[in-house]
């Protein structure tokens, strides 16, 4: 019997070449990118996923999980909905990497 390989979720990172500087500030946070000399000022939660980024490589369903358990949150259609959107606006800032 041949199986069909599903294509793998891309894997999101951040380049460890430049690794972000990034500080929290109640709701919000600085992020500076050492390779372009730019910061950016993101809400906390666009934090937490860029810190969990700069561990390892992960899909966007791993990092929905990952940040589900952090903040006690479930894992249903609005919170995938909200880390795809955010990680095309960081990949978008170029603050992310896709492969």
């Amino acid at each position: 019997m041949i199986h069909a390989q599903l294509p793998a979720e891309p894997g999101w990172f951040s380049l460890a070449a430049f690794p972000l500087l990034i500080r929290h500030f109640g709701e919000e946070c600085l992020v500076f990118h050492a390779g372009a000399a730019d910061t950016f000022v993101l809400d906390a939660f666009a934090g937490l996923l860029l810190a969990q980024l700069s561990v390892e490589p992960r899909s966007s369903h791993e990092l929905s999980v990952a940040l589900a358990h952090e903040l006690d949150l479930l894992v249903d259609a609005n919170l995938l909905e909200q880390v795809s959107s955010l990680l095309s606006d960081l990949y978008g800032l170029g603050l992310i990497e896709c492969r």
